[in-house]
């Protein structure tokens, strides 16, 4: 066996488990847009903005406008690029859909990272125990509904979207399965989930603070369907000017004045309340279609690929951050919650470095993801040989 034939192997294919797929037993490129990646890139690094300052800061500097959207515009991602997949596969049904192969796919993206992220959230929580002598444990843990949708001991920042990414991987294709027979039906089908589930909310509970039984509606992709049906919308053609997305355009406005509204008065009418729901997609559409027209589909420089490597990086710095933060939000929580009173200056400090720390982390983590993920596979074409 030659081991620096090997070695040389996977340094060149290190992005192998993104940038390929099967059809019909074939290898394919897949269709790749760094517009996506610098948008990720965006939104990761707001997270950790968010989890840096508190959130009076965030709002007084106008976050709703530019902070607040990273959530419907990542759902927007996610149902986009998971669209496109299937629709290059040429897969329709959910027979076709559902097969080993995705599920197995899935699982190395999302399950086995999450599994290593819970083992080690426990060990941090069973140190804080040993070293502070103190349970730690949040609130969230004693409801277990809370630990079924993945809640661990130790709760960090974040953690909430978790429930969301992993219930993707099954509800995503049950609306792209719909969406390949009557996209406009699916489009108004997945508005109106979201609209009656904010109904529902608000008959059941009225407009009142967080608890855990409005933290568990939060945490369901349900809640933010809209936003996953725009996504598939946004596959068949991403155009700012094209026809079928006309109707963006038109409902922008009435997105925009919401923004402005619940920034600057902090509207809230009926079950139309906070920075989650139907009237920001409109302008969070916007931003994604602004983005693929006019930043370059695929730039070479240095910086372009650093923004590419943490694009596809995002998923492990998100957990990476989770981890990070729930030791600072445990430690010091006057800092993470309050922040530094008077000293303003402070804040960019701490951001920058709570920025380099996730960065650097997530990163080497998705780094040896990948080396250990190309081994395997190295090593499968081996002992085939």
């Amino acid at each position: 066996m030659n081991f620096l034939y090997i070695g040389r192997l996977i340094l060149e294919n290190q992005d192998s488990i993104n940038d390929e797929y099967l059809v019909n037993g074939k290898k394919l490129e897949k269709k790749k847009y760094f517009q996506i990646d610098l948008l990720k890139t965006y939104v990761i690094f707001i997270v950790i903005f968010d989890h840096s300052i508190p959130y009076n800061i965030i709002i007084s500097l106008g976050g709703i406008a530019w902070e607040r959207i990273v959530i419907p515009v990542l759902l927007i991602i996610l149902a986009f690029n998971l669209g496109n997949s299937f629709k290059n596969d040429g897969k329709i049904t959910l027979k076709e859909i559902y097969n080993k192969s995705y599920f197995k796919k899935k699982f190395k993206r999302y399950i086995i990272p999450y599994i290593i992220f819970y083992a080690i959230s426990i060990i941090i929580y069973l140190i804080m125990v040993f070293i502070f002598q103190n349970t730690y444990i949040h609130p969230y843990f004693d409801d277990k509904m809370f630990i079924v949708m993945g809640y661990t001991p130790f709760w960090g920042p974040g953690m909430w979207f978790i429930p969301i990414i992993l219930s993707s991987i099954f509800i995503i294709p049950i609306f792209y399965h719909f969406f390949s027979k009557d996209p406009i039906l699916t489009l108004f089908f997945c508005f109106f989930i979201e609209f009656f589930f904010h109904l529902i909310i608000h008959l059941i509970y009225g407009i009142i603070g967080f608890n855990n039984t409005i933290n568990f509606f939060y945490c369901n992709l349900l809640l933010y369907s809209f936003s996953i049906g725009v996504g598939l919308w946004l596959t068949r053609n991403h155009k700012l000017n094209a026809k079928e997305n006309r109707f963006i355009l038109i409902l922008l406005p009435i997105s925009i004045l919401y923004f402005i509204e619940y920034t600057i008065f902090g509207f809230s009418k009926y079950f139309i309340i906070g920075d989650y729901n139907f009237l920001t997609v409109p302008f969070s559409a916007f931003i994604f279609m602004l983005t693929m027209k006019y930043i370059p589909k695929n730039p070479q420089n240095k910086l372009a690929k650093l923004i590419s490597r943490i694009g596809k990086s995002t998923y492990h710095i998100f957990l990476f951050q989770i981890l990070y933060f729930s030791i600072i939000y445990h430690v010091i929580p006057d800092i993470a919650f309050n922040g530094f009173g008077s000293f303003l200056g402070i804040y960019p400090i701490y951001y920058a470095f709570n920025l380099f720390i996730n960065m650097l982390g997530g990163l080497l983590w998705y780094e040896l993801d990948v080396k250990i993920t190309n081994i395997r596979k190295i090593a499968n074409i081996s002992l085939k040989k």
